[in-house]
């Protein structure tokens, strides 16, 4: 999706997701007040989507590391305004104590109509993000990597700022939204499809996405799901059409990844380099 249609519509679809809960839109909040340890059992991000046997998620007694509750408080600080509305209008934002190396960096949750109230709205952080070198350069290329593993080195090599706040402050963007799209105002077809993006927009998968799960078919480029070598790492990033390898795979993620771009450009992003071997750096 071109980035100039989306951010529009980032805005109005982040501000229309309380909406859409029945919360009221808040100008003014502290993000401390939304923060809590997650409770760890019995609630998981994956095994809630499907509506059955539900478990909202709970604040644990453990306090929120103050590491922690600095780093998230300096990315909500340099977000822009509607960005920080939209984290203010979530009912909590959790760091997510489960260990597992196949849990999620970040998740994004909505409670389904036959769920609780049907209206709240979290966000999840893994603590895992505290517990190894973490900057905006190696979330980025970690995802690269997963996506793309056939193309051996490739990575996002620069990005200024380079830091734990970045990348705390990216999951956060991405993650929400994923809700917002999920649950705020209804985006037209025409605004993916009238570009060089996305030749339609099918009914969406299961609420839980998978990660690296493509659902939708392409105008132009070709699908490379099981044949992503370099060139084609390349001409995706080089085509001017995709915010990231990420958004290649499903409308959601295009919109989820453009909206993170946008935010983190307001926050003061100059520069995030991809390398790809063999061909010249992008930015």
């Amino acid at each position: 999706m071109r980035a100039n249609a989306l951010v529009a519509l980032a805005a109005i679809a982040m501000a229309t997701g309380a909406e859409a809960a029945d919360v009221p839109r808040v100008r003014i909040c502290s993000i401390e007040t939304k923060l809590a340890m997650l409770a760890p059992n019995p609630y998981t991000a994956s095994n809630n989507f499907g509506g059955n046997n539900y478990v909202e998620p709970q604040p644990s007694k453990t306090p929120v590391n103050p590491v922690y509750r600095q780093d998230v408080v300096a990315a909500f600080n340099i977000a822009p305004q509607d960005f920080k509305d939209a984290l203010c209008a979530l009912n909590q934002v959790f760091i997510d104590p489960n260990p597992g190396d196949g849990a999620p960096l970040g998740w994004g949750f909505w409670e389904g109509r036959n769920q609780g109230t049907g209206r709240k709205r979290f966000v999840g952080l893994s603590e895992r993000v505290w517990q190894q070198p973490f900057n905006l350069t190696s979330l980025e290329s970690g995802i690269l990597t997963a996506l793309a593993p056939r193309v051996r080195n490739a990575r996002y090599s620069s990005a200024f700022p380079d830091d734990r706040v970045m990348a705390i402050l990216s999951l956060l963007v991405h993650e929400l939204g994923h809700v917002a799209y999920r649950t705020g105002a209804r985006i037209p077809r025409e605004c993916f499809t009238d570009t060089d993006s996305w030749r339609s927009v099918p009914q969406r998968p299961a609420r839980f996405v998978r990660f690296g799960l493509a659902w939708a078919k392409h105008k132009l480029d070709p699908d490379y799901s099981q044949t992503m070598d370099a060139a084609a790492l390349y001409q995706v990033h080089a085509s001017g059409r995709w915010a990231s390898l990420f958004s290649f795979l499903s409308p959601e993620e295009d919109f989820a990844e453009t909206l993170k771009i946008s935010v983190l450009v307001d926050a003061g992003l100059r520069s995030l380099q991809v390398e790809i071997p063999g061909y010249q750096g992008l930015d």
